[in-house]
């Protein structure tokens, strides 16, 4: 059956009762709390998903990283020895050259004892059979194009040996 009112507006029945009203809002409350709830939920799950996913490439990537790690060390040893090594080349003069040049001139009977550079000169001291093999060293070096201004510092004889010294000085330093 149908119910009709035809009370006046001022004694019917307001529309919307304030116990309604509360419900409705707290009705619209709990499904915005729900929605917000549930958008929290989505977004942790997203979030655990890329954290999964980056602690695979992370897993995958470990023996490069390792590889890297090495590398990274050796090259550090690396260019310390390197800075090592061009701090001594720097307070040392190349001597190798000299040698080496000393080396294609000397003589069978010669042996040297000692060459040491200090700025350009070089001091070479050694010992010979006898006077015609120092006599012999001396003149290939005083020709050599590489070696200036020969000095004989001292030169001795005994019965076995002849004890030379010379202090040269070479071109390349």
């Amino acid at each position: 059956m149908i119910t009709i009112n035809l009370l006046p507006p001022v004694k019917k029945n307001p529309f919307l009762q304030a116990r309604h009203s509360f419900a409705i809002a707290a009705g619209l409350f709990v499904l915005c709390l729900g929605s917000f709830w549930g958008y929290l939920l989505y977004t942790e799950q997203k979030l655990e998903t890329e954290l999964q996913q980056v602690r695979q490439q992370h897993e995958l990537f470990k023996p490069t990283l390792t590889q890297m790690r090495t590398a990274t060390a050796k090259q550090q040893a690396i260019t310390a020895r390197q800075t090592i090594l061009l701090a001594l080349t720097q307070e040392r003069p190349p001597l190798y050259a000299a040698i080496a040049r000393l080396g294609a001139i000397i003589p069978n009977g010669v042996w040297l004892t000692e060459v040491t550079g200090d700025k350009n000169n070089l001091k070479i001291a050694g010992m010979a059979k006898n006077y015609p093999d120092v006599a012999e060293f001396l003149k290939k070096a005083q020709d050599d194009v590489m070696f200036t201004e020969f000095t004989l510092i001292r030169a001795e004889h005994d019965k076995t040996n002849a004890n030379f010294e010379y202090r040269v000085k070479f071109k390349g330093m």
